[in-house]
């Protein structure tokens, strides 16, 4: 019985090294967008803790939404998957420079009415910050797929794409929390 050795799971093609690419990116913007969220709504509605937990189960709840959303384009062709995934990607990005001012009006605007509520918070919040996380939820998936059909070694491939993300995730935070 003959082992064979695992085989490479990026060997250099550019369509390789832009997958990897866009998964690093994806994961730096996520995580830095949810920082500067966050400290956004802290500074509208006045407590870190509660911003930092309205955020982050933002961001929980429209992810998984977005994962399950994906399931429709992934039954597309490689091609249109790809298109999806950069126009998802530049969605989430021409959200990014409206966001902040958007937050910050919407939160201020909301705190005029003295109605004081961690939970109308949540759901102005939730509203506001849906479309780009559904997004983000959705690029992950696309890209794995759209990269699965190219690579060879699926686990392998998934693992390093993932652990890519998680990594440009953790340096986004990092930055923007400098």
């Amino acid at each position: 019985m003959t082992v064979k050795p695992l085989a490479p799971v990026f060997s250099g093609q550019p369509t390789q090294l832009l997958f990897a690419l866009a998964i690093l990116l994806s994961g730096f913007a996520a995580l830095s967008y949810q920082v500067v969220w966050q400290r956004a709504l802290t500074q509208a509605i006045g407590s870190d803790a509660i911003s930092m937990v309205l955020v982050v189960t933002i961001f929980m709840v429209w992810l998984g939404v977005g994962a399950l959303l994906s399931k429709r384009l992934i039954r597309r062709s490689r091609r249109k998957m790809a298109a999806a995934y950069a126009g998802i990607e530049i969605a989430i990005g021409l959200f990014g420079v409206v966001s902040v001012p958007l937050l910050r009006y919407v939160n201020e605007a909301f705190a005029q009415t003295s109605f004081d509520s961690v939970w109308a918070d949540f759901l102005i919040n939730l509203a506001l910050l849906s479309l780009p996380i559904v997004g983000m939820g959705m690029t992950t998936p696309l890209i794995v797929h759209v990269a699965r059909r190219q690579l060879e070694n699926l686990g392998r491939t998934v693992g390093i794409l993932y652990g890519l993300n998680i990594f440009g995730a953790a340096t986004g935070a990092i930055v923007c929390g400098l």
